[in-house]
């Protein structure tokens, strides 16, 4: 049976009140690009809009696996310090790729900008890993979201683990981290081909938004 697949005005409204407000106002600022915006240069959702499409599926997953999870009762019995809420997963999720909504240039009519050779053209300062995620916490910073350790610590794992974190004797990912990987690699690499532009059969949202709030 096919769990509901929800918009992203729905699943913010799942996130806490400390955070709702200032993902709102983000997510207006942030609509004109993101809207056109590729997911990826060509590994997943990379189409003109794929951004949000993966957004919204990752988050999507975010639900569907809490919720599989809360069912067990075992996120109950998690060390004290390492439990988490399905607000916790949403908002990191949500911000987990936050400098893509910007990281290709635009060229005159407001789309993805493509080279001779039909790739997209990759911002001068977006080029390194490093640049990009100081792009993404400056946007955070900007937007006045202060997060906690744990997903702080959840958003640098989003992604897995790096080599130069990575220790044989200590658990470098922590639960949240995981969930949230679980996440956007479910997204980028499973179902790295979706939504799909009609007939989805889980997302009867279908492929690229024009606003936010049309969903």
């Amino acid at each position: 049976m096919a769990m509901h697949y929800h918009t992203l005005e729905q699943m913010i409204e799942m996130i806490d009140d400390t955070y709702r407000p200032a993902i709102r106002s983000l997510t207006g600022d942030i609509q004109d690009n993101a809207v056109v915006m590729p997911g990826s240069t060509s590994n997943h959702q990379a189409w003109v809009g794929g951004y949000l499409d993966h957004v919204v599926e990752a988050m999507n997953v975010g639900v569907a696996l809490y919720s599989l999870f809360y069912s067990t009762g075992r996120l109950a019995h998690l060390e004290p310090q390492e439990r988490f809420s399905l607000s916790d997963v949403l908002l990191v999720v949500y911000l987990h790729d936050l400098e893509k909504a910007f990281r290709i240039e635009l060229d005159n009519n407001g789309q993805p900008r493509l080279d001779s050779e039909g790739k997209y053209v990759v911002r001068a300062d977006m080029k390194s890993k490093a640049d990009r995620e100081a792009f993404k916490y400056a946007m955070i910073a900007k937007a006045g979201i202060v997060l906690t350790d744990q997903q702080a610590h959840a958003l640098y794992f989003v992604e897995g683990v790096r080599d130069a974190d990575y220790s044989p004797s200590k658990r470098t990912m922590l639960p949240l981290d995981t969930l949230c990987h679980m996440c956007d690699l479910t997204s980028a690499r499973l179902f790295y081909d979706f939504p799909k532009s009609g007939g989805d059969t889980w997302s009867p949202i279908g492929r690229h938004f024009e606003k936010f709030g049309n969903q």
